[in-house]
């Protein structure tokens, strides 16, 4: 999990101003496309190796000290994975057909831009459930199985559940800051598993 909304909103910066210089070169499709995964890649390149050094006590400082403004985030995180998935589509259906290669490399957007929203969405779990509440003591609001503390990986899994099947599976959700994010997370979610059926559907078409 990253600890700076700035560079985290860098690094969308970043990928933004990649896009704008490959398409005068690549033109607008395929700059859209390798920008965004050059975004995907580089945030999940930098979210999972953190994963493994958080304990309980980071987790509480993170939640106070760097959580990112995810509705904002969250939204042009959104954006940008719907903006590759539009060039995606309108690449399988253009009238000279990509190179293999190619087709390759703009079907990536999807399983990247899968996993960069719902490890995006599993940070911030963590951050809600860390963070302090009027006693000082974490809100908590989501109830793991056993007695463990949760740790990073935890709130990943959870994440992820919803992602694949938007359901909380063993977790359940007592807060209502975690209710109202999963259920926006939960559309998300919908949503996309959707464009991932229609994305196949069309690359099936296309090779036909």
């Amino acid at each position: 999990m990253l600890d700076s909304r700035k560079f985290l909103f860098a690094l969308i910066a970043a990928a933004y101003a990649l896009g704008f210089v490959l398409a005068g070169w690549l033109g607008w499709q395929r700059a859209i496309i390798l920008a965004a995964n050059a975004f995907f890649v580089s945030y999940l390149a930098l979210a999972a190796p953190s994963l493994h050094r958080l304990s309980g006590q980071r987790l509480r400082q993170a939640a106070v000290k760097s959580d990112v403004p995810v509705y904002v985030l969250f939204l042009i995180v959104v954006s940008t994975v719907t903006t590759a998935l539009a060039a995606l589509f309108m690449t399988i259906n253009a009238d000279d057909r990509p190179s293999l290669g190619w087709l390759i490399v703009a079907l990536l957007s999807i399983p990247l831009g899968w996993a960069t929203i719902h490890m995006l969405a599993a940070s911030h779990y963590a951050h809600l459930y860390w963070r302090p509440g009027a006693d000082k003591q974490p809100r908590r609001g989501l109830q793991f199985p056993g007695d463990d503390e949760p740790a990073a990986i935890d709130f990943v899994y959870f994440s992820f559940v919803i992602g694949m099947a938007a359901q909380t599976s063993d977790v359940a959700i007592s807060g209502r800051a975690l209710r109202r994010f999963a259920l926006m997370h939960s559309i998300v979610a919908y949503f996309f598993n959707a464009v991932v059926v229609a994305a196949a559907v069309n690359v099936a078409v296309a090779a036909n």
